[in-house]
C-alpha cells in the first residue's frame, strides 16, 4: 500500500474473506456467551462513516438539540473527517433560538468496536475526539467527544445502543433522539 495508510484503499476481496471468517468466529463465541472485541486485520484497512442525525439534552430544565452531519474514514490508528452542526433550544414557536452553529473536525480515533458486517455495511460504535469550530454567535474552538453508533436491523446486528450520535462538549451530553441515519461502510469510494 502506498501513501500514509489512511488514503490507501481496502483490498475488498481480502477484507470480505477475513470478515466472513471473523463472522463465523464471532457467532461461535457469541453462542458460548463470550464477549468479543474484534481486531483489525491490517492497519491499512479502512472504514468510511457518514451520518446525519439529531441528538438532545436537557440543560437547566430546558430541552436542547444538536443537529449534526458529517463523514470521513478511519483505520485502526488514524481518522479524518468532519462536517457541520447547529445547536438550538427546543421551545414553542419558530424559529427556535439558535445557540451555536459551525463545523467540526475529527482529531483522534478513540476506539472502534465492530460487531459484524452485512454486505458492505458494518455495525459498531465509533468514538472520536473532535473539535467543534463554532462560527455563530462568535468564533470559538471547543474540544468534544463524538460517538457514532450504527446498527443493522436487517440481520439484526445491534450494538445495544441507540442509532445516531452522542456528543459530549462543555459538560453536556447530547444523546440520540431517534431521528437520522448513520452508516459505516467497508466499500470505499474509488472515485477521485
Amino acid at each position: 500500500m502506498k501513501g500514509d495508510g489512511l488514503s490507501a484503499r481496502i483490498d475488498r476481496r481480502r477484507f470480505i474473506k477475513r470478515a466472513g471468517y471473523g463472522s463465523v468466529a464471532l457467532a461461535s463465541l457469541a453462542a458460548l456467551g463470550q464477549r468479543v472485541i474484534p481486531v483489525w486485520a491490517n492497519d491499512g484497512d479502512q472504514i468510511e462513516f457518514t451520518f446525519s442525525a439529531r441528538s438532545h439534552a436537557t440543560v437547566a430544565g430546558v430541552s436542547h438539540q444538536v443537529t449534526m452531519a458529517g463523514d470521513g474514514k478511519f483505520n485502526s490508528s488514524q481518522v479524518e473527517g468532519g462536517g457541520s452542526f447547529n445547536h438550538f433550544k427546543v421551545v414553542d414557536g419558530f424559529p427556535r433560538p439558535l445557540l451555536a452553529a459551525g463545523t467540526w473536525k475529527a482529531k483522534r480515533l478513540v476506539s472502534f468496536h465492530s460487531i459484524g458486517t452485512f454486505g458492505v455495511f458494518a455495525a459498531g460504535v465509533l468514538e472520536l475526539e473532535v473539535e467543534l469550530v463554532r462560527e455563530f454567535p462568535s468564533p470559538l474552538v471547543v474540544p468534544a467527544t463524538l460517538e457514532v453508533v450504527c446498527n443493522i436491523d436487517a440481520v439484526p446486528l445491534s450494538t445495544g445502543k441507540d442509532e445516531g450520535f452522542t456528543l459530549q462538549a462543555e459538560g453536556v451530553s447530547f444523546e440520540p433522539s431517534g431521528a437520522g441515519i448513520t452508516l459505516l461502510s467497508t466499500a470505499l469510494d474509488e472515485r477521485s
